[in-house]
């Protein structure tokens, strides 16, 4: 859950080079939708923007770390 930005770009080349896959999320998310988009990309790692975690555990997603 980035802005657009160069660090973007590079986050991008760095996933693609650890062959992992890339859950694109509007950072204007909030709520219900957040917390479907995270219940079902099931994601081992979450990076966002320092102003969002609030919004991501307000969304009611499963984060538990031993999920999986």
């Amino acid at each position: 859950m980035l802005r657009n930005s160069p660090l973007v770009l590079a986050l991008l080349f760095s996933i693609a080079r650890a062959r992992a896959v890339w859950v694109p999320i509007n950072v204007q998310s909030r709520g219900e939708n957040l917390g479907y988009i995270f219940n079902h990309s099931a994601p081992k790692l979450i990076i966002a923007e320092t102003a969002l975690p609030g919004a991501i555990q307000a969304s009611g997603a499963n984060l538990d770390a031993g999920q999986g």
